[in-house]
């Protein structure tokens, strides 16, 4: 059912390249450059451009089990991410970001693999850009370049392409709605135990509440439905976060979130623990939150939707 919807979204090939078993990125982080205020791509403004860098955190992203005996493979890692955005004209906005990151975990021979896992890795290079086709509704296009040690779970063998709907919504009491949904096609998958992780489809919804013109807090659920190959079914990882973002002043070009979050399943890529940490800077003006602009003017609605 998976792959049937795949296919009738873009073409692609019935059966993908093999990978190593070690060639998947277990670091579910979706998150854009310098939108902290949700874990994935809801519509939020930048400004003109901007530059971020995101501290991350994971507990235990990926256990394989048999019977009682349990390996994690990356137990633990802790990330710095660093990118940027810039907006193109009134609706377009491209960025780009790049993770690095040390990790821990168990030895890779339990896997049939040789070697130990690599301490210090880079990941996979992404490059998104997101168009507003209409009051509140975009369309995100990101690839994946193989920039990553896909030999230590920090990246896939080949190049990754995602689509996603976006929709945000302007509630009562100044809150936020926003949803994604879309497809994510790899190029070659790889086989990990009993899953194999390949072609999948995503999506979350989170809200953001303002707690102070300056201040929100957020809450949200982020999930994957993995596709079915061979009898083998992907990964369908689902996970919690809550978090917080803002700026010290409407003037303030920097602005900080911070979010925490946690698997609903046991299944690869939802982590134990996450914690991740944003700061960035922003050239240009921001939307104020919604209870601080009585006025509604079409200009201030168009640079919200940016």
């Amino acid at each position: 059912m998976t792959r049937a919807l795949i296919a009738a979204l873009v073409a692609w090939p019935a059966v993908a390249a093999a990978a190593p078993a070690t060639a998947i990125e277990v670091d579910r982080d979706d998150a854009p450059p310098a939108q902290p205020e949700l874990g994935f791509d809801a519509g939020s403004p930048i400004g003109d451009y901007a530059f971020a860098a995101r501290a991350g955190y994971l507990d235990q992203p990926i256990v394989l089990r048999d019977g009682a005996t349990a390996i994690a493979p990356v137990a633990r890692r802790e990330t710095l991410s660093l990118g940027g955005a810039i907006t193109l004209g009134d609706a377009v906005i491209v960025d780009a970001m790049l993770p690095l990151a040390h990790q821990t975990g168990a030895s890779l021979t339990a896997l049939g693999a040789s070697g130990a896992l690599a301490d210090y890795v880079v990941g996979d290079l992404r490059v998104g850009a997101r168009l507003r086709v209409g009051h509140g509704f975009f369309i995100r296009g990101e690839i994946t370049a193989p920039t990553g040690d896909d030999g230590s779970f920090a990246g896939a063998a080949g190049a990754t392409y995602a689509w996603n709907l976006i929709g945000r919504f302007d509630l009562p009491a100044g809150l936020v709605l926003a949803a994604t949904a879309g497809v994510r096609l790899r190029g070659e998958q790889a086989t990990l135990a009993d899953r194999v992780v390949g072609d999948e489809l995503d999506g979350a919804v989170g809200v953001v509440a303002p707690l102070s013109p300056q201040l929100a807090a957020s809450a949200e659920v982020a999930g994957v439905v993995g596709d079915t190959v061979n009898g083998m079914r992907g990964p369908s990882p689902v996970e919690l976060r809550v978090g917080a973002s803002g700026r010290a002043s409407a003037a303030s070009p920097w602005q900080l979130g911070v979010h925490a979050g946690f698997g609903l399943d046991d299944e690869i890529g939802a982590p134990r623990v996450r914690v991740t940490a944003e700061l960035s800077w922003h050239a240009g003006t921001l939307a104020p939150p919604p209870e601080s602009s009585p006025d509604h003017r079409d200009d201030d609605d168009t640079l919200s939707m940016r």
